[in-house]
């Protein structure tokens, strides 16, 4: 934790950027925004290392349940006693699942990537933009 606490001071300090034409807070802004970003990222590290020692599983979480009838091998249905034909449940891929969990991280990084630019805009002016300058960014 001390060296988090000593890059945080290092990089909010005005004696580390005395050489640079970068404003104070800018700087903050910045350090703030970066901030935010690795939290985000180690928050999804730690998810995908736990999903990892779990035995929960994507390809099941993106799979359907489709109920199939079972076949002999010249092609034709095996039937039971009652002459009904034998089904069974396998887990098939669904491709809407799969579209829609592509569709999810897009949303996730577009509502990421514009919170953190508003984030450093806020950090900056102290005012979050109206609905003008919002076309600005």
């Amino acid at each position: 934790m001390k060296p988090a606490l000593f890059m945080i001071y290092f990089l909010t300090s005005s004696s580390a950027f005395a050489d640079t034409n970068i404003p104070h807070t800018d700087i903050f802004a910045y350090a703030l925004v970066i901030a935010v970003a690795l939290v985000i990222i180690v928050t999804l590290a730690a998810t995908r290392r736990d999903l990892i020692a779990s035995p929960w599983s994507l390809s099941d979480a993106l799979s359907e349940e489709a109920t199939t009838n079972l076949l002999d091998k010249d092609g034709k249905p095996i039937v039971d006693a009652n002459q009904q034909p034998m089904s069974v449940t396998l887990m098939r891929a669904s491709a809407s699942r799969l579209i829609a969990l592509m569709g999810l991280i897009g949303i996730f990084s577009l509502f990421i990537g514009f919170g953190l630019v508003m984030l450093k805009d806020f950090a900056c002016t102290g005012t979050l933009p109206d609905d003008g300058t919002l076309t600005k960014l």
